[in-house]
């Protein structure tokens, strides 16, 4: 939870707008909602220990990346 009284989900936004590939995952560990947001702003996901995973498998799965088009690596 942002404890500055900022907008996460402003925030989200503003930089879905500059990177528009981004996406945010959101590993939700102790119930807070407040910063779900960041997640479905950016087209990422929430997970949750309820999904039947432990932290450590929803780390790995918060950071899969996709993989990259052809036309984006460089040679």
């Amino acid at each position: 939870m942002d404890s500055c009284g900022g907008d996460p989900c402003a925030v989200a936004r503003a930089l879905k707008a500059q990177k528009p590939q981004l996406k945010i995952n959101y590993i939700d560990v102790g119930g807070e909602t407040i910063a779900r947001c960041t997640a479905t702003e950016t087209g990422g996901r929430v997970l949750t220990l309820k999904d039947g995973i432990g932290l450590e498998g929803l780390l790995r799965e918060a950071y899969e990346q996709p993989d990259t088009p052809a036309h984006c690596v460089k040679p």
